[in-house]
């Protein structure tokens, strides 16, 4: 009873894994909100989990792990393939189930895990607005979404505006 039933958890962890691993390479969760040093670790844990124990002679190339779009913000401030593997390295010998429970742990806690989004448009007094529309697990938010010109960063910025419903 207990080993058919460590096999299915294991299975189960296996595919939750599998699943939060696309949706971070979809872009679906927020990883501009999380901390450089979240992001290396993740990146390492993924590694962990895929390639084994860190090796100078076989190191991955981290970038692959996440959208290109945060690569690009984070390499600004850090370089991810030097941080991601300091994180690496911290895993020697770490079995990869523990790995892979570090990582659904940490993927839980980022900001827009458990929500799903979609694009729509709202009618408004003759007027269509672009509106993201968020469902989660504390309900419905419709968000507007404004394109202006920001003087202070010098560019076009998308601002979005919560609707009261």
């Amino acid at each position: 009873m207990y080993i058919s039933r460590s096999i299915s958890f294991s299975r189960f962890r296996h595919q939750y894994y599998l699943t939060l691993k696309s949706f971070i390479g979809e872009g679906k969760l927020e990883l501009l909100s999380a901390q450089t040093k979240t992001i290396a670790r993740l990146c390492a844990l993924v590694a962990h989990i895929e390639c084994g124990d860190f090796s100078q002679e076989r190191v991955p190339k981290y970038s692959s792990y996440i959208p290109m779009s945060v690569y690009n913000v984070y390499a600004k401030t850090s370089d991810l393939q030097k941080d991601a593997a300091i994180e690496h390295s911290k895993l020697v010998g770490v079995p990869v189930c523990e790995s892979k429970v570090e990582f659904l742990h940490i993927v839980c806690s980022i900001q827009g895990y458990g929500i799903e989004l979609f694009h729509g448009r709202l009618s408004d007094d003759k007027a269509l607005k672009k509106v993201d529309i968020y469902v989660g697990n504390d309900g419905i938010r419709v968000f507007s979404i404004y394109y202006e010109f920001d003087l202070k960063q010098g560019k076009d910025v998308t601002r979005k505006v919560l609707e009261k419903r």
